[in-house]
This record gives C-alpha cells, sequence and structure tokens, in this order.
C-alpha cells in the first residue's frame, strides 16, 4: 500500500521519541513501503504531524546523509527491476524554483532505483515552526535520465574547492564534500554500499566508481561516513599537507605535485 498522510502520521506517532528517532522511523516506513523521499519531504511531514519536535531542515539533512554512508537503512523489497531487495539509491536532483525552495539548489533523492528518483516530485514548501502545514508545488514534467557522464567545464565548475587532507595516520582523506560534489556535477547516481575504486601515481590519485581494471584498489567509501582514506604506493604522505581534488567525468583526481 503505497504511504499516504495518514500512514505517514501514523509513523510518526511514536510520543517521547526525537527528531532523530522520528526521522528513522519515517525512512523505515517509506522504504517498507517503495517509496522515494528526500530530507525536504522528511522535514515536512515532521512539521506537520510532529509539531512537538524541534530540528533545523539542514540538520535533517545531514542525518540523512550520515544514515546513507553508514549503510543503517533498510533495503527496498525491489529495485524495481525484479532484482529483489536492495539498498537505497542516492540520486543528484536540482530544484527548478517551484515553491519557495530557489532555482539550483542540489538535493538528494533516495529511491529503489535511478528511473524512480528521477521521476519523483520532490520540491516541496517546508512549514516553519508552528505554521500551518504546506502542500507539494504543481510538479513539471519529469527529466530525461542523463545520457552517460557531463564533463565539467566553464559554468559547471565548482563553487567551493575541493580538498584532500593528509591525517596522522599518513593516509590522504578524501572529504564527502568531494564525492557528493562528483555526484551533482557528473549527474551519477550511487547506491549505498557501492566500493569506490583507488589508483596511486606518483603526481596523482585517481578515484572511480567503476573499477577500471588497471590496478586501482577497492575501498569502501561507506563505511568511513561518505569519506575515504588511503596511503601512498611509494614514498609516505607527509601528515597535514593538503591537496586539490579535481572533477572529471569518470571520477576524482588528486593533483599530488601542488599542494594546496
Amino acid at each position: 500500500m503505497p504511504a499516504t498522510d495518514q500512514t505517514i502520521a501514523a509513523a510518526l506517532d511514536t510520543p517521547g521519541t526525537d527528531w532523530r528517532m522520528a526521522c528513522n522511523a519515517l525512512i523505515d516506513h517509506l522504504i517498507e513501503e517503495g517509496e522515494c523521499f528526500s530530507s525536504g519531504e522528511l522535514a515536512r511531514w515532521m512539521r506537520t504531524f510532529r509539531k512537538d519536535l524541534i530540528f533545523s531542515v539542514l540538520t535533517v539533512g545531514s542525518h540523512v546523509r550520515d544514515l546513507y554512508y553508514a549503510c543503517t537503512f533498510p533495503e527496498y523489497a525491489d529495485d524495481g527491476e525484479g532484482n529483489g531487495p536492495c539498498l537505497p539509491c542516492q540520486v543528484p536532483r536540482v530544484t527548478q524554483g517551484l515553491g519557495r525552495t530557489p532555482v539550483g539548489v542540489e538535493v538528494f533523492v533516495y529511491a529503489p532505483n535511478e528511473d524512480d528518483g528521477l521521476a519523483h516530485n520532490f520540491e516541496v514548501d517546508i512549514p516553519k515552526p508552528g505554521d500551518a502545514p504546506t502542500a507539494y508545488p504543481s510538479p513539471p514534467p519529469a527529466p530525461a535520465k542523463p545520457k552517460g557522464r557531463v564533463t565539467i567545464t566553464g559554468k559547471n565548475q565548482p563553487l567551493v574547492a575541493l580538498k584532500a587532507t593528509v591525517q596522522q595516520d599518513r593516509r590522504l582523506q578524501v572529504p564527502r564534500a568531494a564525492f557528493e560534489a562528483f555526484v551533482h556535477f557528473c549527474g551519477v547516481t550511487m547506491r549505498g554500499g557501492d566500493p569506490v575504486y583507488i589508483l596511486v601515481e606518483d603526481d596523482k590519485a585517481t578515484i572511480t566508481i567503476d573499477d577500471p581494471n588497471n590496478g586501482a584498489k577497492k575501498y569502501d567509501l561507506w563505511a568511513d561516513s561518505g569519506r575515504v582514506s588511503f596511503p601512498s604506493q611509494t614514498t609516505p604522505f607527509n601528515p597535514g599537507d593538503v591537496y586539490r581534488v579535481d572533477i572529471a567525468p569518470t571520477g576524482l583526481t588528486v593533483d599530488l605535485t601542488t599542494k594546496a
């Protein structure tokens, strides 16, 4: 049975819980019903049906991403293609300014598959604390599925500098922000539990989500809250050194020739 306002209200009817526990219960319910969702939608439903909860919308988004990267979401019963249980996909979307949220805000939709995530009507006005419930704005036609990867040039350049820092254990750590920027700028869908592949050379480290079959080592991105850390295969990295991370159509490249 698809999720409705009534079933969502019932899922949130857990007196004495804090907003994180309520949010987790709502996520469990939506995934059990095979529904797509965004953190903004979760915030809207909590503001509508649990007016006693105090939270900020940004912290809900961070909490949801933490759950995703830690692989603590439950599984969808089916991936939409008859392949059985699967962890949610993280599908990058961008707002079109249908409601109060302006055009161009990057949003993650969590879904059983990429097509459902791209078709999901995620734009919603989130009530301010104590305000009346809001409605979904009328959605436009679903966007077309991206064909391949997008080359990052011109106006599509990231607006923030992405950097990797060498930790005290001499491993170079690439932050979650770099992977999230890659997902959005290249239109890549990633499923919870997917690994990444890293090839460290003298002048650069290349990180891809597909195995390039060139000797790259497989790493579990998700176990470390969306970050990944790796050692040098030759001369050890120096703790505290910082390097620039570039986004390419196939993944991330860390320039090891120049310190940031």
